[in-house]
């Protein structure tokens, strides 16, 4: 509810200045129960306004922790959505609406956006509900209710797809960020490679599905001055088709631009839940082969938050930002 005084940027003090009086603390990675609250904190953070660890009497090192594994992902996914986030602080900047806002701004007839006090909208775009409970020793998962407003909702793997408005009861292991998104949205998303950079290179247009078209943009600025203001930024659009036999995904030449700005970059496009290895993959017409080289398509098996299992990876390899670009996967 800080939007709604237009204090758009808060973090948490995540590891926190509390022990003892029966508060099991982080201070000890061998104490699994607050360990696995540091897990959960840490994925709150990756979708707040700000990830910040900031904490006395617990450790820092999360590379000690027994959720060590599950820590880490939730720092490379807000790595990966860096474009994301920036693209919506501009957003923000237009509109005075805050990356992080209340269900009820799009719903303010619907009951449920004030009910629901768990869950908020992370952007435009995605709902986000992170888990604040510790799991069942038994199952090893917790249980979570998220409701979804009206629109096609898919969850962030892709791989179940909803129509709002809707609850969803499911459980989620240690591993799991509910996250929801508009299905027909393409999400900007970028790799470790582009952890120093103010322009993603490679950028990864992600796609979700359940819908047979839909469109993203990507904003962009040096980050470091105030020109932004006088129109030195950038924007890049992507747009994509489904047919029975095809997935085009089009993406336009960079429209504006600012100090610094590369003449190239290399785009990865991401169909979310493809599983299938595709008949062909085509960039501007050429094939390019499997493989993880750029260029080169593969089919993602490990799990992780920015790269989903049975995801479908495409790299075009490195093209000017002036040219139009043409993805053509044949099912």
């Amino acid at each position: 509810m800080a939007a709604n005084v237009l204090f758009g940027y808060w973090s948490h003090d995540i590891g926190g200045f509390h022990s003892g009086n029966g508060s099991p603390g982080d201070g000890d990675p061998k104490n699994v129960t607050g360990s696995e609250l540091l897990l959960r904190w840490i994925q709150f953070g990756a979708v707040a306004p700000i990830d910040r660890t900031h904490c006395d009497h617990c450790e820092r090192r999360i590379w000690l922790f027994p959720h060590f594994e599950w820590m880490k992902q939730a720092f490379v996914l807000r790595n990966a959505l860096v474009p994301y986030i920036y693209t919506n602080a501009r957003n923000a900047f237009e509109t005075g609406v805050s990356l992080v806002h209340p269900m009820y701004y799009a719903n303010p007839n619907s009951e449920e956006a004030y009910s629901y006090k768990t869950q908020y909208m992370f952007g435009q775009d995605i709902i986000a509900a992170p888990i604040t409970t510790v799991t069942n020793p038994q199952s090893h998962a917790v249980p979570k209710a998220v409701w979804l407003p009206s629109g096609v909702w898919v969850n962030w793997n892709g791989t179940k797809t909803y129509q709002g408005p809707i609850v969803v009861n499911d459980n989620y292991g240690v591993q799991d960020i509910p996250i929801f998104v508009r299905s027909g949205v393409v999400i900007p998303l970028q790799t470790a490679a582009s952890v120093v950079s103010s322009f993603a290179n490679p950028i990864m247009w992600t796609v979700f599905p359940g819908a047979n078209s839909g469109r993203g943009q990507i904003y962009e600025d040096d980050g470091n001055s105030l020109d932004y203001m006088s129109n030195r930024y950038a924007t890049t659009n992507v747009a994509y088709t489904v047919s029975i036999s095809t997935i085009m995904v089009n993406i336009s030449p960079t429209s504006g631009s600012f100090s610094g700005m590369p003449t190239s970059r290399s785009h990865m496009v991401q169909i979310r839940d493809y599983i299938n290895n595709p008949a062909s993959v085509k960039v501007n017409g050429q094939t390019i082969p499997p493989g993880t080289g750029t260029p080169g398509w593969y089919i993602s098996n490990t799990y992780t938050l920015d790269i989903t299992q049975g995801a479908l990876v495409i790299s075009t390899g490195n093209l000017p930002v002036n040219s139009q670009i043409s993805v053509e996967i044949t099912k």
